[in-house]
């Protein structure tokens, strides 16, 4: 580093943001943060899925800040980009799973407030008659090695060539829960949305033992590591940067070979009193900001005292908002590289609950440090 600068701002309570500009070596860097107080009881964390549809059109991350009411957000997972825009990871949202996770890090948020970075494991079964299938997948269609537990939270089905579904209701738990369902009927997959609850058997899953019939009855269990029961959140990115306050080269690391390539970026670091950074740096502009290569990101977040830290999907979907102080909504902090915000596919946003009225605070905007 040759020389930095500056600018701080309140979010909200709880939540600061700040803005570095910062001459290197290499070239200048755009690099936004917002630090998130966890211990703060008015501050809430969640994940948001793009048109609350694992397949979708996509959605800007401005979008659904304000659809949700956030202060502050930044785009997480990669995703199928150009086709069924799903998330490629892990979402849990109010302890319940919408997709299971692959072997990629995730970003967790416990209900007592507390996050952790890592990976989310997942294991499941589906049991009818004398069958034991494992459930290998929720919301991922189709089927891979086992059955596969469609929701309403999934979207519209794709052909698939093999695949038998049965539609199922719960008799002892709520739709897509572990529990006990009766099974309505059976067939091929329904095309269009899915409406109610489908287990869908693949060929894998067919090898194993028939589908059930109309009228039986299956239990299914399955959960994550750490139980979903435990997440108020959870959404997938990758790679893995910073762990227990070391730079780590992830072995689960999407795109190996973009590691040392600059990049506009994103990410989520945790600092070792909790405070949750969220960081967005800039790229593509030579006379501007040149971003970071993966090495460099994990050094970034070391610098900032973060203890664990990964990346989320980055490029044209970096995005980081947050609210300017005085505003009703947030806005755009970074400066997409596409020109524009990218439609993306889903998110980490913050919340507060502290309560509207006269600020008892007087903030000067705005506050500068230069080096």
């Amino acid at each position: 580093m040759v020389t930095q600068s500056a600018t701080f701002d309140e979010v909200a309570p709880g939540m600061r943001r700040a803005t570095y500009r910062i001459a290197t070596a290499a070239g200048p860097l755009v690099v936004h943060v917002v630090a998130i107080d966890t211990h703060d009881p008015t501050v809430h964390l969640g994940a948001v899925v793009a048109h609350d549809r694992l397949l979708s059109s996509g959605e800007t991350v401005l979008s659904m800040a304000a659809r949700t009411g956030a202060v502050a957000g930044i785009n997480a997972d990669y995703f199928d980009i150009g086709n069924t825009n799903q998330p490629l990871n892990v979402v849990v949202r109010g302890g319940a799973v919408v997709r299971t996770p692959s072997r990629r890090a995730a970003i967790e948020v416990a209900t007592d407030g507390s996050v952790a970075v890592g990976y989310v494991g997942f294991s499941g079964t589906a049991v009818y008659g004398s069958a034991q299938i494992p459930l290998t997948g929720v919301n991922e269609f189709p089927p891979q090695g086992g059955a596969a537990l469609l929701t309403s939270a999934y979207g519209a089905l794709a052909p698939a060539a093999g695949v038998i579904a049965a539609s199922v209701i719960p008799i002892d738990t709520t739709p897509g829960a572990p529990g006990t369902y009766r099974v309505t009927a059976v067939g091929p997959p329904p095309a269009g949305p899915v409406t109610g609850t489908l287990l869908a058997f693949g060929p894998a899953a067919q090898a194993l033992a028939p589908p059930p019939n109309p009228g039986d009855t299956v239990a299914l269990t399955f959960d994550t590591t750490p139980p979903s029961a435990s997440l108020a959140a959870a959404v997938g990115g990758g790679p893995l940067l910073v762990s227990a306050g070391a730079a780590i080269d992830d072995p689960y690391s999407p795109a190996p070979e973009e590691r040392n390539v600059r990049f506009p970026v994103v990410g989520a670091a945790l600092e070792a009193d909790g405070t949750l950074l969220l960081i967005a740096v800039d790229g593509r502009k030579t006379a501007v900001s040149i971003g970071l290569t993966r090495p460099e990101f994990s050094a970034l977040m070391l610098g900032f005292g973060a203890t664990d830290g990964l990346a989320f999907d980055s490029g044209g979907s970096a995005t980081l908002v947050a609210r300017e102080l005085g505003d009703d909504g947030p806005s755009v902090l970074n400066d997409p590289s596409d020109g524009r915000e990218r439609a993306v596919a889903d998110g980490l946003f913050a919340y507060s609950t502290a309560p509207a009225g006269d600020n008892p605070r007087l903030v000067v905007r705005q506050s500068a440090f230069t080096a």
